[in-house]
């Protein structure tokens, strides 16, 4: 699996699992528009399936999305994160992946610290293979200059909506073959076995 996988396991892991996001019925996210990691099918497929788990109230819509930044303005808290990290680790011998574990939760100095979730073995699933089930290819035409992907769900319909402005111009976008709202549910296994 590369990157473009784990962002999507760690997408859909976060809205399906955090209590706090559960009881939210609105998501956005802002990202970078690395079309390898964060502007890809994997993660329209994780966020599609994240969204169609939910279980919203009568009447209620939930709401999630993904923005991306115009190239080279996608400066965010994320990069001095990623800094001050970088920093604490300059001349650290990481032996293990403990080693980075500990390192990221000790990098700020000044409370709160970071919070680090570990992911298990099987929190990563095969979102290239679900996406490959459940999306139509002809719906992700464009995908690179796309600004904003926006999920919808009222009662038990998942809609996808794009834009290549941002909130404005948005237009739904059937996103699904015949029977593919079932197959979100089915989640593969990204690896057959630990690793070693």
């Amino acid at each position: 699996m590369d990157g473009s996988g784990w962002t999507a396991s760690c997408f859909n892991h976060f809205l399906t699992t955090n209590p706090l996001v559960i009881r939210r019925n609105k998501i956005i996210f802002w990202s970078e528009g690395c079309v390898g990691q964060n502007k890809n099918r994997m993660v329209v497929a994780a966020l599609l399936s994240a969204i169609s788990s939910r279980q919203p109230a009568i009447h209620d819509e939930v709401i999630y999305a993904i923005k991306y930044f115009e190239t080279g303005h996608s400066m965010m808290e994320a990069d001095g994160m990623h800094g001050l990290i970088e920093r604490a680790g300059r001349g650290v011998e990481m032996g293990t992946p403990d080693s980075y574990y500990t390192l990221f939760q000790t990098a700020k100095v000044s409370p709160p610290r970071y919070t680090v979730k570990v992911m298990e073995f099987s929190d990563f699933k095969d979102f290239r293979d679900l996406s490959e089930r459940a999306i139509q290819d002809s719906c992700l035409t464009g995908l690179s200059t796309w600004h904003m992907i926006r999920f919808t769900k009222n009662q038990n319909k998942v809609a996808m909506y794009i834009s290549n402005n941002y909130e404005a111009d948005q237009r739904r976008v059937a996103w699904r073959p015949v029977g593919a709202q079932d197959n979100l549910s089915f989640l593969r296994a990204a690896y057959k076995k630990p690793p070693q």
